[in-house]
């Protein structure tokens, strides 16, 4: 049986303008969020779990400052030492409003993190690490009915896993360039050339 830990927002940098810790110089609230953190780490460690999954926004905004992002990047390298599989999901808190400019994950990719993946962008992770399609931060409500119409039904999937059945997942068949206008009416567009599924 595959053992997942999933852990989303962990905001580490929301400070409050409350007092700082005298030993580490950091604001008391972002050492409790740490400490939380640790926790996280050493429960995937000693648990030995095959994959842990970070649903996204590591930070409170698209610029944390440098010793936000060493303490996050300590807590990780723990991870990719330790020879865990972490995927890092990009959120909307971690992803930068300019097209080109790199998200507050960015550096696990550029530095090749051993271990480590981040994903930014639509992406499925096969056991030999090629990247064909993944859901960013979906939601069930907001937007996932553009999922299922583009061929990607994961509460489907996910629950067929919980009944102990293999989805059919065929990465093929997704729909490039869908665009969903509404979704509490369902109006989406469509792409002219359609991936022929069953």
């Amino acid at each position: 049986m595959l053992t997942i830990l999933h852990f989303a927002d962990a905001h580490i940098d929301i400070s409050n303008y409350g007092r700082h810790d005298p030993h580490s110089g950091l604001p008391v609230r972002v050492v409790d969020f740490l400490k939380s953190l640790d926790t996280i780490v050493e429960t995937a460690i000693d648990e030995k779990v095959d994959l842990v999954l970070f649903a996204g926004d590591a930070y409170k905004d698209r610029s944390p400052a440098p010793t936000f992002q060493r303490e996050w990047g300590k807590r990780i390298m723990r991870l990719s030492n330790a020879g865990i599989p972490t995927v890092l999901l990009v959120g909307n808190h971690d992803l930068s409003p300019s097209f080109g400019r790199a998200h507050a994950m960015q550096a696990f990719d550029t530095l090749e993190v051993p271990h480590v993946h981040t994903v930014d962008r639509p992406s499925f992770l096969t056991p030999d690490d090629r990247v064909v399609f993944i859901e960013i931060n979906p939601r069930f409500g907001g937007g996932v009915p553009l999922s299922i119409q583009a061929g990607a039904d994961s509460p489907k999937w996910l629950l067929e896993l919980l009944l102990g059945r293999t989805p059919a997942i065929e990465p093929d068949c997704w729909t490039d360039g869908m665009l969903m206008l509404r979704y509490d009416q369902g109006i989406f567009t469509m792409p002219s050339e359609l991936p022929q599924c069953q």
